[in-house]
């Protein structure tokens, strides 16, 4: 518990830069390469601790998870409809077999594989990218992508928000 006090004091102290810091966080844990080695989920219950413990604001916290996991989503679409084939034969790319488990999970379940997708780690961006490689309209999956991020976002930051402030209430914390 010292050492978790310990990181979170030091934390309390990067200020408004940590918007910033998550904003990045939640964009480069959507991103296609980079997504599947990150887990930014973590980060974001660790952003809602901190908001808890009243440093930032929680609406913010949220909008800026939110929008950071938007982009990187959009990106990792627009690189599956530019089928990325040299980037898909590097041996750090995600395996065939994943590619091809989000693509029958969106032939599957449609856009809300995007939104079911984001809660299952690494899928989450490669489900993005497998939307763009099967063509899913740009409109459609911009909505759903949308949704997905809010969802996310608020979810693993109200998490930590909510517990920190329930474990304080019993003086644990």
């Amino acid at each position: 518990m010292e050492f978790l006090d310990t990181l979170l004091h030091s934390l309390e102290h990067v200020g408004a830069w940590a918007y910033l810091v998550i904003f990045l966080i939640a964009f480069a844990d959507s991103l296609i390469i980079v997504g599947t080695f990150t887990t930014g989920a973590t980060f974001l219950f660790f952003a809602g601790v901190l908001t808890s413990r009243g440093e930032y604001g929680l609406l913010e916290m949220i909008l800026f998870a939110s929008v950071g996991a938007m982009l990187g989503g959009t990106m990792s679409y627009h690189l599956g409809r530019l089928q990325a084939n040299i980037v898909r034969r590097k041996h750090w790319f995600p395996k065939e077999a994943h590619i091809e488990r989000g693509a029958r999970l969106l032939s599957k379940r449609g856009g809300i594989s995007i939104v079911i997708a984001r809660f299952l780690g690494p899928l989450s961006s490669i489900m993005t990218f497998v939307a763009g490689t099967a063509r899913m309209p740009l409109r459609r999956f911009l909505m759903w992508n949308a949704f997905a991020a809010l969802t996310w976002s608020a979810s693993f930051i109200l998490l930590g928000y909510f517990l920190t402030a329930s474990l304080s209430q019993l003086e644990v914390f």
